[in-house]
């Protein structure tokens, strides 16, 4: 199961992504998939109770595993817990099955941030820390990685106990799929100095580039949205972030560096 606050669409559908990989290297050999359980694709609507109560049956009593993400929120309260995800968290461990919990350290907008929810979140995660492991992230990319070791780890171990263990090769996760646009703006980026992409705010829509390279036609709104989605689909994978927190400049990450040292000359 799937559970987390509001503000982690994106590591949502990273964990998505990592049980797909996960499924394609190990699911042959060991029998076992890994099914992502969540409200979004598992939830019906129904009446007769509380609605985290309604997800409980119909969602978390089902799942084997809980997974949650955690960033700048708690969540909503329940009525009886202080939101549903820590309602399914304690749900979860009192039935004495697998919690793998996960808080990003990534930076954020202060003017973006609900000062409430965000010390609740404090005092939440120091009660987990005194409880048992957690483990933090810094990208989109370290989360991804992180679980899919996780789950090599917890998986075989309790589900198929009499297969031999999996070799560590087999747990190394693929190298991400991106566009071609996306392989040529990072690209780029890694052989600029600075290692930036800026999104420069002119007449006729905003301008990507590197080095003073630009990358989206002027003009064109075909050009326009396919560099504006390359760039979304960086900042996605945890391969840039942006430093100014306007979405004007871009930097390249650790991870972003590793990538494009791996890309072809040719991508650029």
């Amino acid at each position: 199961m799937i559970a987390s606050p509001s503000d982690v669409s994106a590591e949502r559908e990273v964990l998505r992504a990592a049980m797909r990989d996960w499924n394609d290297l190990h699911t042959s050999r060991t029998g076992i998939v890994a099914l992502p359980l969540s409200w979004e694709s598992h939830s019906v609507p129904q009446m007769g109770s509380r609605a985290q109560a309604i997800l409980n049956k119909q969602i978390t009593d089902c799942a084997d595993v809980l997974v949650a993400v955690f960033w700048t929120r708690l969540g909503s309260p329940t009525g009886d817990f202080p939101s549903g995800t820590v309602e399914e968290i304690r749900r979860h461990v009192r039935a004495e099955r697998p919690a793998f919990l996960y808080f990003s350290q990534a930076p954020v907008r202060l003017d973006s941030v609900d000062d409430e929810q965000y010390q609740a979140l404090k005092v939440f995660r120091k009660e987990c820390e005194a409880q048992g492991l957690i483990d933090t992230f810094d990208s989109l990319t370290e989360l991804r990685e992180k679980f899919s070791r996780h789950l090599t780890r917890l998986l075989p171990e309790k589900f198929a106990p009499d297969l031999p263990a999996i070799p560590s090769v087999a747990s190394i996760v693929p190298t991400p799929k991106i566009s071609r646009e996306a392989e040529a703006m990072l690209k780029a980026a890694s052989k600029d100095p600075q290692g930036c992409i800026l999104v420069l705010r002119v007449i006729g829509g905003p301008r990507i580039q590197v080095a003073g390279r630009a990358f989206n036609e002027q003009g064109n709104p075909r050009s326009q949205a396919a560099w504006e989605s390359a760039l979304d689909e960086l900042e996605g994978l945890g391969l840039v972030k942006d430093v100014a927190f306007k979405r004007e400049m871009f930097r390249l990450t650790k991870e972003g560096y590793a990538l494009a040292d791996r890309l072809p000359d040719g991508g650029s």
